[in-house]
């Protein structure tokens, strides 16, 4: 089975969870990513668990 697998950062309050809930997309919170003081790094965090949580087949 192929899953897309979307990350966006977004400011505080940019997402409703709710309405994301409802229409069956599995939105989370990663509160405190070190984005403003190590972007790049961020970014590979971000990428490598996403990478990991695909191949476990994570929900």
């Amino acid at each position: 089975m192929r899953r897309l697998v979307s990350c966006s950062i977004l400011r505080s309050g940019g997402v409703d969870f709710e309405a994301a809930g409802r229409l069956g997309i599995n939105a989370q919170r990663a509160l405190s990513l070190p984005g403003r003081v190590a972007p790049q790094a961020a970014g590979e965090i971000i990428k490598t668990t996403i990478y990991h949580m695909i191949e476990e087949g994570a929900e």
